[in-house]
């Protein structure tokens, strides 16, 4: 949807997200990648992304910072402290 491929081409019908939430573990990439990708393309380079993630690790907060999240959100092991 992001890389306006042909099927999600008409923004009339899909229209970009106001925002993106983004883990770091997805099962094909991360979402370092990922990120550093939307931050590439120039129609996605403001939209906010929110690293929203089970890492605590420093250079993982610091690399999504670098790579120009705009913010990053340590998720809870419970369900209940992530409402």
């Amino acid at each position: 949807m992001l890389e306006r491929s042909a099927r999600f081409g008409y923004r009339g019908q899909h229209p970009l997200p106001a925002l993106v939430l983004l883990d770091l573990k997805l099962p094909r990439r991360s979402g370092l990648e990922v990120l550093r990708w939307i931050r590439s393309q120039p129609h996605l380079a403001t939209m906010p992304v929110v690293v929203l993630t089970s890492s605590s690790e420093d250079e993982d907060i610091q690399k999504a910072y670098a790579l120009g999240a705009n913010s990053y959100l340590q998720k809870p092991v419970a369900f209940n402290g992530l409402v």
